[in-house]
């Protein structure tokens, strides 16, 4: 008080009036700082973590499909790491992870057949298909969420977001026909696969939605149930595919050193993807999430088409690909209104 008065006469006396800040609210600011940046790196780490572990399981899957071509048991086996290691933090970290309740598992079992359907799809088409032609095609889950937006949750598109949905058709038909034209062998089953990839995770996304809120669960727990209810899915239409008998022939002839590693670090990945998943719905906007995949995806399609699929690239798929890139991130800048 009094260096607020010394300060009011100097002012009078012709210097400069300066008005101190109380401690108070000094310190009220730097806590305010604090929180800022605190949740800035927390998002920052959680959206790396989902980033890097995305790009790296697709393509892992992909190499994975080709020596060991039974995706429900590798589903069966990621899901059963996650649980192994939210088990150990829940335990040693003391990570808050709810038990089972059973009307919850009821309402959650719905999104765990398209989380299943997502997941096995994704896998079934890497058998038939390339991983820049999965990462390309799958953007026309943004048209068709768009579309159950527009009819479950009453969203309507701007018009410069309809201009990049018609761009994103655009483009996946130009990938297409390139990706005909360079394929040697091209088979019509991955591209059918690719299709119920997209009809499970529009239905996923917008059932997500809903539940997250309604049922309050953290992140952890989220998880914890998706990864837990999955197994009996993956346990039996593994069985009803015969996919034992593909595991005995695996392990009969041998599996090397290498392929148990990329089988280990897969199951790893898997863990990070969908914990981590989970946490940015919490922390940033599904339009924010949106942005990060795409921008994603243009640094994962450069990564997989010059290592792995430069077999496949041709004019048409390098011009589909760019086009429907360029219009999924105009997409994700370009607002909505209710």
């Amino acid at each position: 008080k009094r260096a607020r008065v010394s300060r009011r006469r100097g002012s009078r006396d012709g210097g400069p009036r300066v008005d101190a800040k109380p401690d108070d609210a000094i310190a009220r600011d730097g806590g305010r700082r604090a929180a800022v940046a605190m949740a800035v790196v927390t998002i920052t780490l959680v959206a790396a973590a989902f980033c890097l572990s995305g790009s790296a399981l697709t393509v892992l899957n992909k190499q994975i499909m080709g020596f060991f071509p039974a995706p429900n048991a590798v589903l069966f086996a990621q899901n059963a790491v996650t649980l192994v290691l939210l088990a150990f933090g829940k335990s040693v970290l003391s990570l808050q992870i709810e038990p089972v309740r059973r009307h919850k598992a009821k309402r959650w079992f719905a999104l765990v057949l398209l989380f299943y359907a997502m997941l096995a799809s994704s896998m079934l088409a890497l058998k038939f298909v390339t991983a820049t032609t999965l990462i390309v095609q799958r953007n026309l889950g943004t048209v068709t969420i768009a579309i159950a937006d527009y009819f479950c949750l009453g969203t309507v598109q701007t018009k410069p977001r309809i201009l990049a949905i018609l761009g994103m058709c655009v483009g996946s038909l130009v990938y297409a026909s390139g990706d005909l034209d360079a394929a040697s062998n091209f088979d019509f089953t991955g591209y059918a696969w690719l299709a119920v990839n997209v009809a499970a995770t529009t239905a996923y996304q917008i059932k997500v939605k809903s539940l997250v809120n309604e049922l309050d669960m953290n992140s952890w727990t989220m998880a914890y149930y998706n990864n837990l209810l999955s197994l009996p899915v993956c346990a039996i239409v593994g069985f009803a595919q015969r996919e034992n008998e593909t595991l005995q022939k695996f392990m009969a002839s041998g599996a090397t050193k290498s392929q148990c590693v990329a089988l280990f670090v897969s199951c790893t990945l898997g863990f990070c993807l969908s914990v981590s998943a989970f946490q940015l719905n919490r922390l940033i906007t599904p339009t924010s999430i949106t942005i990060l995949n795409n921008t994603n995806k243009f640094a994962l399609i450069f990564f997989t088409a010059y290592f792995m699929d430069y077999s496949t690239l041709s004019e048409s798929t390098v011009a589909g690909a760019a086009i429907v890139m360029i219009c999924a991130a105009h997409y994700s800048f370009a607002g909505t209104k209710k």
